[in-house]
């Protein structure tokens, strides 16, 4: 049986509803070579939630 560890990331949004793709890609893929794999997004208040889990 498979067992998961989970982690959420907060990326801000501006007034104006927009962000900086460069930096959200940098971060990804920054968890992505330590083997966490996005599974979700949430926009809630003023922030993108990004849902990550990886094999423990």
């Amino acid at each position: 049986m498979d067992r998961w560890e989970y982690k959420v990331i907060q990326a801000p949004v501006s007034v104006w509803g927009t962000s900086k793709p460069e930096q959200m890609t940098e971060a990804l893929n920054k968890e992505g070579q330590q083997g966490w794999e996005l599974v979700n997004t949430l926009y809630y208040g003023m922030k993108v939630h990004f849902f990550m889990k990886r094999r423990r």
